[in-house]
């Protein structure tokens, strides 16, 4: 079984993949981000501009399909989905485990492309954060594209993700439920939109389903 959506970002969304040294492709872009990183916060991004090492450490990149453009790993959507899963509640509602989830779903295509009208083919700008943990703080900066942005993707499931009894004694039979299964499915995808994707999800990443 399977079920198509079509979603819209409601915040921004941040690439959450480290940046890898000779990657000219990030590197041209961050060249077009000379403007902004003329502002004072930006400092520390600017004079890591020509120190692959330093980039490695600050930097967090959009995953890129062949041809460079950004894209939404088909890895981070079902990620996206055991987080909502649990929130979800589908062992209690459907009587469906965490692990039966993970081992029956699977969401298509590999790279799900992200569109604002046409093809996004680059991120919009770079965001920065000083991170403060309780025994130390570090400068991080991020890829970033502006809510808005559409994509597409399909999750398919098996018929039997949940199932049902009919009759009794030597007549019994543990049968697939086709319904109770699409609803396990649409509770999940319900709550991967508020889950998020990407990186600070709890900020970031959050979109809505739009009509195919």
């Amino acid at each position: 079984m399977e079920i198509t959506k079509k979603a819209k970002f409601v915040t921004d969304f941040y690439g959450g993949k480290g940046y890898l040294s000779g990657d000219v492709v990030v590197q041209n872009w961050l060249e077009s981000q000379a403007d902004r990183l003329l502002h004072p916060r930006f400092r520390d991004l600017k004079n890591a501009l020509g120190n692959e090492t330093k980039l490695e450490e600050i930097l967090s990149v959009f995953n890129v399909d062949g041809n460079g453009r950004p894209v939404i790993g088909n890895w981070m959507l079902f990620e996206c989905s055991r987080g909502a899963a649990k929130v979800a509640g589908i062992w209690t509602k459907f009587q469906v485990s965490y692990d039966v989830w993970q081992n029956s779903v699977q969401f298509t295509p590999s790279h799900v492309g992200l569109m604002n009208g046409r093809k996004i083919t680059k991120p919009d700008f770079v965001e920065v954060y000083t991170v403060s943990l309780k025994d130390r703080s570090f400068f991080k900066a991020y890829q970033v594209i502006k809510r808005g942005a559409e994509f597409e993707f399909r999750i398919s499931f098996p018929e039997d993700l949940c199932t049902k009894v009919e009759g009794r004694g030597k007549a019994k039979e543990i049968l697939p439920d086709e319904e109770k299964s699409t609803a396990c499915v649409e509770a999940v995808l319900d709550k991967m939109a508020s889950v998020g994707l990407g990186a600070y999800r709890r900020r970031f990443g959050k979109f809505e389903y739009i009509a195919t």
